[in-house]
């Protein structure tokens, strides 16, 4: 005949299944609160963003490159960045329409655009103008 388990750890089991349902819903809570849709951005708050470049980045197994992955980066006045995951023709298509849609906008990586980025975003604004 088995042994059920005892009222003490069914009460410890019920708690800690309580405190990781909480975790998760918070964790959920967060993550939902913190995410920016970008195609609301551009079309509701373009000015919020200064900066757009495309980073690639591959997956390697054992030394052979098995996917390649092109992200999106816009970086916004407040300091935080978004990064959006696109298929390599579609991130370019995208930077030439927000090219021609969002003149203000800085595009393209280099160390020098970080460190303004880093130090005031609205820098890169003025760069942007300059260009044109």
């Amino acid at each position: 005949m088995g042994r059920g388990v005892s009222p003490q750890w069914d009460s410890i089991l019920r708690l800690v299944g309580i405190i990781l349902l909480a975790v998760g819903a918070g964790n959920s809570l967060y993550y939902w609160r913190r995410r920016t849709d970008i195609a609301d951005l551009v079309e509701q708050h373009p000015k919020r963003i200064v900066w757009v470049y495309k980073k690639v980045s591959s997956s390697s197994m054992y030394g052979v490159t098995v996917a390649r992955f092109s992200f999106l980066i816009f970086g916004l006045d407040n300091k935080r960045r978004v990064q959006v995951r696109l298929p390599a023709r579609d991130a370019d298509r995208l930077l030439e329409e927000l090219s021609i849609k969002l003149d203000h906008i800085t595009f393209g990586y280099s160390p020098e655009l970080e460190r303004k980025y880093r130090k005031n975003p609205q820098a890169l604004l003025g760069d942007a103008r300059k260009r044109q």
